[in-house]
């Protein structure tokens, strides 16, 4: 049966006497259309995947039947959607900033390594200013815990991808400059734009060598082997407490292949005796100079690997003065709560008059409530509009102050004076 059967087949289960009888049904219709016509290319790779390194995945997303996948969550489509969005308002709010902006450029390179992958197409190139833009949405809890060092919000697989994009430009003579610029679906945090700098940036012979390992992907009859697990000790800090885990690739659990590809339990108990005595001595080491720097996590995870001759070892030490893992949801209220800190005070820069400040306290709760505040949008070049009431204007938002000034927030301050937004 082929795909634009099942859908109709699938459409048909979800309607009742021709009429779709739920809203996310009918939207789930409507992109699976979309997508229908979009052309996308299932038979090669794409350089959204570069940085992926889970060849197995890879190859189900190539020659599995589109009926084995597993079934995606509306929500989780719905997110991918909310992404669009934010791609389409910020390409919009760039161009009013002055940008002239070509969307969705195609990037083809020539070379024998790239025969396996379809065209891939940039977000955003800039041509007044030579600057390529990638558009991310990332979900809330990365924000959170990105909030004191915004890279690490770029994964292994942004920086192949917009590598891949910006050699190719740069080869054309389109771009000299790029960056991300990411957008919390959720809306909890300002976007954030991060450069792609030298030390962000994939190198073109790495990137001709990962298409030269994943060419085989196309033409490969049968799955590669799983991505391989790994070992590591747990120990806790009471009554000496020490245990040995395997844990499958970390990714598996997002992948929407799981139920073809069998990757076992997440994490699972091993033969501690499996792990040689000298080892496992030296893990407990390594767990008691963490809590001796002041670490409070128990247990403590310690990485196992195994050297060139097969033998397991400690993973190579990191930085261990500041290892605990961060309290996500604090750090989520914490940020959160920061922003609305933010908003409150340029309400009130917004509110005081600039030549005179009220010395007397605060009105009590019987007092008159004070007047709307009227926010003041500079001007911009385009067709008269019909004014509005004063009720209307109140009931805007202010205009932040800006904050680490960069083209996007200034593009998007901007924009916060159109209809369009609001």
């Amino acid at each position: 049966m082929s795909d634009g059967s099942e859908r109709a087949l699938a459409s048909q289960k979800r309607s009742k006497d021709g009429h779709v009888t739920d809203v996310n049904d009918a939207v789930l219709d409507e992109l699976e259309a979309e997508e229908s016509r979009s052309g996308y290319d299932h038979a090669r790779l794409h350089y959204g995947e570069l940085g992926s390194t889970c060849h197995r995945r890879d190859w189900f997303g190539l020659h599995l039947p589109r009926d084995l996948w597993d079934e995606e969550a509306p929500e989780s489509i719905f997110r991918k959607q909310a992404g669009k969005l934010w791609e389409a308002l910020v390409i919009r709010a760039l161009r009013r900033s002055g940008h002239e902006i070509m969307t969705q450029v195609e990037m083809m390179p020539l070379r024998p390594s790239a025969w396996c992958f379809a065209p891939g197409h940039v977000d955003a190139i800039s041509t007044n200013r030579r600057h390529l833009f990638e558009v991310k949405a990332r979900d809330t809890k990365h924000f959170a815990k990105a909030l004191n060092d915004p890279r690490k919000l770029v994964t292994e697989g942004h920086r192949f991808q917009a590598s891949a994009y910006f050699h190719e430009a740069k080869a054309r003579g389109l771009v000299d400059t790029a960056s991300w610029i990411f957008v919390d679906r959720g809306g909890d945090h300002r976007m954030v734009e991060i450069q792609l700098t030298d030390d962000l940036l994939i190198p073109l012979e790495q990137i001709v060598a990962r298409e030269a390992e994943k060419a085989y992907l196309v033409t490969a009859t049968e799955a590669p082997e799983r991505a391989p697990s790994t070992l590591a000790l747990y120990v806790w800090k009471t009554k000496g407490r020490i245990e040995a885990h395997e844990s499958r690739y970390s990714l598996c659990s997002f992948c929407k292949f799981q139920n073809a590809c069998q990757p076992g339990p997440e994490d699972r108990l091993v033969d501690l005796e499996s792990v040689p005595a000298g080892v496992r001595k030296a893990g407990i080491a390594r767990a008691e100079a963490a809590w001796a720097a002041g670490s409070k996590t128990t247990p403590q995870v310690v990485p196992l690997v195994r050297d060139g001759s097969g033998a397991l070892t400690l993973e190579a030490a990191t930085d261990t003065t500041n290892d605990d893992e961060p309290d996500l949801k604090a750090a989520l209220e914490a940020s959160i709560a920061a922003n609305k800190s933010k908003a409150e005070r340029a309400r009130g820069a917004c509110s005081a008059s600039p030549t005179q400040a009220d010395p007397t306290p605060a009105a009590s709760s019987s007092a008159a409530p004070p007047a709307p505040v009227v926010v003041q949008i500079e001007a911009v070049a385009e067709p008269a509009r019909p004014v509005r009431s004063d009720h209307a204007v109140a009931m805007r938002r202010p205009v932040l102050p800006p904050e680490n000034e960069n083209p996007v927030s200034s593009a998007l301050r901007t924009l916060g004076g159109s209809d369009e937004a609001w």
